[in-house]
C-alpha cells in the first residue's frame, strides 16, 4: 500500500494523530504538513510530511516505524528526528521519493 500513498493520501489528513510505540514508549504524531518536492518523470512526485509528536521525555531516533492512522490503517515507514519545539516536544518527518 506504501507505494500507491501520494502527497494527496496524506493532506486531507493534516491535524490528525498517527500512533506509534517504539522500545515500549507510545506517542501520537500530529501530522503538521505536507511538503510536495519537485516532480522527475517516470517516478512517483517525492513529498515529505513533517510531524509533532505529544511528548517530552522520548526522542525518537531515525528508523522505519509501525504508524497507525484511523483513515489509513497500519503502516510502516521511516520517520526521521527534526529539532525540539519550543514546548518540548519533538518534530520529525517521513520523506517519500
Amino acid at each position: 500500500m506504501l507505494e500507491t500513498l501520494t502527497h494527496e493520501s496524506f493532506e486531507p489528513l493534516v491535524g490528525t494523530g498517527f500512533a506509534i510505540e517504539v522500545d515500549g514508549h507510545e506517542d501520537v504524531l500530529t501530522l503538521s504538513e505536507v511538503r510536495v518536492g519537485k516532480p522527475i518523470e517516470g517516478f512517483r512526485v517525492p513529498f515529505s510530511l513533517t510531524f509533532n509528536g505529544a511528548r517530552t521525555d522520548a526522542l525518537f531516533h531515525s528508523q522505519t516505524l509501525s504508524v497507525r492512522h484511523d483513515t489509513l490503517g497500519e503502516l510502516a515507514f521511516m520517520i526521521s528526528p527534526l529539532t525540539r519545539n519550543a514546548d518540548g516536544t519533538f518534530q520529525y518527518q517521513a520523506v517519500f521519493n
